[in-house]
Parts: structure tokens; sequence; C-alpha cells
């Protein structure tokens, strides 16, 4: 089974925008729970066999275990400096931190189980990467604020307002917001609470999330407008935990190759990996965000997220996603193809017809 193919792309550029996000379930308040160069492609050479009948060499082709062909392909995106593209990343080595991860993980779980982990998120990767979802923007303009003046502020605030909030919202939002306030945290600081009740009254939960803004810039403005930039530092802010956190640090703070210090998990992560049975589902987004950084591999976690998150807004817009999910894998792998029964399985899972 050669999934090469199915390496995934993110697109960092801007073109005409999606429609909206799926609208999201008021189900609590709106804070964010606290809580290499590419490697050489390396392939065993096919073991030789003697016949002893008529002592001609004859090549047996040995056969591969589902882990092992899964784990042998590119599922993840090459370093930075490293075209992405199924030449230059096919293999990983098997010393490799991707590799490792993968051992590891396999080990833990079982190498069957994770090689259907890795094979489901590759047709979601694949068939995402012709697909865009609105996470696309927000990530568009959260890369778009980098070098610019209070650029870090402002990707703090989209992200305190996009808590529990479709992306287009959030993004309007803060445009709005930015015009309101050309002096970045000083001048939000400065608004009276009502005004700020009111610039953020699109949003769910906007008194709340008022109030978050309100306190974390004026904590930037104490801190002479520097948003903090480590992990610790963030989550002491109000209304920041551990998705903000790792969303700012792999996408705001980072080149867009940058993984920052763990996977974002929001609702949508959550959510997917729960019925994909990628993770168990209890002790909530942080345990979930553990269990996934056990196997996917280290180098790919910011792809990852732009990925998932995107399929599942995409899953959300209706049913029509399904027999267009399972007909996409098809066409590219046949209808009879290992993929093309993994995409319908996928769809059972997230339509909860499969119970284990």
């Amino acid at each position: 089974m050669d999934l090469s193919k199915f390496a995934f792309k993110p697109n960092r550029q801007r073109p005409a925008p999606a429609a909206e996000d799926a609208p999201t379930k008021r189900a609590r308040p709106a804070v964010d729970e606290k809580p290499a160069a590419a490697a050489t492609a390396t392939t065993e050479p096919p073991a030789t066999t003697v016949s002893t009948a008529t002592a001609a060499p004859a090549t047996a082709t040995p056969t591969k275990s589902k882990a092992e062909d899964a784990s042998s392909s590119c599922l993840w995106t090459a370093p930075a400096g490293v075209r992405d593209d199924a030449s230059s990343c096919a293999t990983a080595s098997a010393s490799s931190p991707a590799a490792s991860s993968i051992a590891a993980a396999a080990a833990a779980e079982g190498p069957e189980r994770v090689a259907t982990h890795l094979l489901e998120l590759a047709l979601v990767k694949r068939f995402r990467a012709g697909r865009r979802a609105t996470v696309d923007d927000f990530h568009a303009f959260l890369l778009s604020l980098g070098g610019q003046r209070d650029g870090r502020w402002w990707a703090l605030a989209a992200c305190l307002l996009s808590v529990q909030c479709r992306d287009v919202v959030a993004l309007e939002t803060v445009k709005a917001l930015m015009a309101l306030c050309p002096g970045g945290a000083a001048d939000v600081s400065a608004l009276e609470a009502d005004e700020l009740r009111a610039a953020c009254k699109r949003c769910n939960f906007y008194a709340t999330k008022a109030e978050n803004l309100r306190k974390a810039s004026a904590a930037v403005v104490a801190a002479g407008g520097a948003v903090p930039g480590s992990y610790a530092g963030l989550v002491a802010l109000p209304g920041v935990g551990p998705k903000i956190a790792h969303l700012m640090l792999s996408v705001a703070f980072g080149d867009g190759d940058g993984d920052g210090d763990g996977i974002v998990v929001d609702t949508h992560v959550h959510r997917l990996a729960t019925q994909l049975r990628w993770a168990h589902g209890r002790g909530g987004p942080e345990a979930t965000r553990r269990q996934l950084e056990a196997w996917v591999p280290r180098g790919t976690w910011e792809a990852f997220t732009t990925a998932v998150v995107g399929f599942g807004q995409l899953t959300q817009r209706g049913a029509g996603w399904r027999d267009e999910f399972v007909g996409f894998v098809e066409r590219e792998c046949g209808a009879g193809s290992e993929e093309a029964a993994a995409a319908v399985v996928i769809v059972e899972k997230l339509t909860r017809r499969v119970v284990e």
C-alpha cells in the first residue's frame, strides 16, 4: 500500500474565503480550559532464496505488514527547508524523530492500531488538501500578523475571541477592534467596559470575552507591551488555556512549520479523535492532546491541527461530505482498495454507526 500521494501540504496563501464554519453549540463558558532535514529513504533489499530443485536464483518479495507499510509511507510534512512532496519525503528513516515516535506508539498501542490511525490520518489530510475550510483563513490571519507592530497582541486577541465561535465571526470582530484600537493593547485597556463589550457582541459569550480581553490587555501593557513568548507565560494570562497557548506558539509565533509545545486540541480535534478512536476521550482535551502526541509524528503537529480542524468543519456542513469523501478515496485508490474500505469506516465512525 503506497500512501506517499497522501502527503498533506498546508496552503499558506489566502485564496477566496470559504463558506462560514458551522455554528457551535453554546455548551460551556467561553474560556479556554486551564489545567532535522528529510531522512534518506531506507528499504531493506528483498530476500533472495535458492531453489533446491534448479539451483537458479529467485527473488521472493517479503510480505509487508500493515504497520510496516503505513509507518514507512510519507504521512508527514518534511522539515523546514525541504520540499514537501513525495520525491523528497517518501520515507522516514528508522533514526528519524518521526519514525521513533511511531515506533514508541506502536509498542504502547500495538502496531496494527497505530497503522490504522496513520492510514485514517493520511486519508483525512489528502481529502483536506483540495478543500478549504475557515480554519485556513484564521491561521492565515495569524501568520499575516508576524512582524507587525502589536501583531502578537492582535493574534492573542483573535484567539481569545475564537473560543467556541465561528472563525469568520471571530475574524470580523478582531478586525473591527483593530480599527477601533490602532494603539493595540494600550487602546483596548483604555476602553470603557460597555464599549468593549459592544465591540465583542457578535461573538458567543461576548461579555466573558470582553472581560478577558480587558484583563489580558492590562497585563500586556504592564509588561511593556510584550505578549509572553512561553507556554507558562501565556497560560498565566486571563482566558488563556492550553488550546490558545499551543495555537499561539505553533502558528502565531512561528513560521508555520513549527510544532510549538504541542498539538492544538479544539472542539473539532477532540470530537474527531474520540470518534475515530485516536484517543479514548476521557480526561478532556489535554488528555486527548497527550494521546495524539504519542503517535502523530513530531514535526507534523501544526499540519495535523490544520488538517483535522478543517476536516471537522467540513463534516458539519451537512451529510454531503460522506459520499464526497468516500467517492474521492475510491477515485484515488480504487473502489476495492484498503484505503476505500478505511474511508467507509471513517464515515461510519463519525456517524456513530460503529460501536467498539
